[in-house]
């Protein structure tokens, strides 16, 4: 059966309420010496087990982790090997696998954009073009209609001197035939 670290007593001073490092060492409370244990230190609930389990007995948690790298065994609360001083944290390693891939599609989204803002560039510029043939075939109907404008407006000056001279005429007869009789 396992016993847990706070109930086990110093081997300098007897005192019992040993205490687990971040570094994986048990250090007594009392005197701060490091004590040697035979078992592993579990580090989830800090039972103290047999020296060859790899499962606590009190939590079932694993109590040895493979490095990613060189695949050496290390205590399972410990953060980098103790072979090649290389992270054990998964995530670690996932992170740069992201950032990889993080890398790669940041690429593609920016080759993706560049060619939509190519096309985006070109459809601009046959609206464009679409917007300067209207414009032009809008000038040009205005340039006739003011053409066609100006000649009526030559007609009716046209027909009004035709009146006029015609009524000046109708005058100069009367005036020439009262004069006469």
């Amino acid at each position: 059966m396992a016993t847990l670290l706070r109930q086990t007593a110093c081997l300098h001073c007897g005192g019992a309420g040993l205490e687990l490092t971040v570094e994986g060492q048990i250090t007594c409370k009392y005197c701060g010496t490091v004590n040697n244990l035979p078992g592993i230190v579990c580090p989830k609930c800090e039972c103290v087990n047999a020296a060859d389990a790899e499962f606590c007995e009190n939590c079932h948690a694993p109590l040895s982790r493979t490095c990613p790298a060189c695949h050496s065994k290390n205590w399972s609360g410990a953060a980098q090997c103790a072979n090649c001083g290389r992270p054990l944290d998964t995530l670690h390693g996932l992170i740069g696998r992201l950032q990889e891939d993080t890398d790669d599609r940041l690429n593609r989204q920016q080759r993706e954009s560049a060619e939509l803002k190519a096309l985006e560039e070109q459809a601009a510029e046959r609206r464009l073009d679409q917007l300067r043939g209207i414009d032009q075939r809008r000038e040009q109907a205005q340039a006739e209609a003011m053409a066609r404008r100006a000649t009526r407006e030559r007609q009716i000056i046209a027909v009004f001197f035709v009146i006029v001279g015609l009524v000046a005429i109708g005058v100069l007869a009367v005036i020439v035939l009262g004069w006469l009789h």
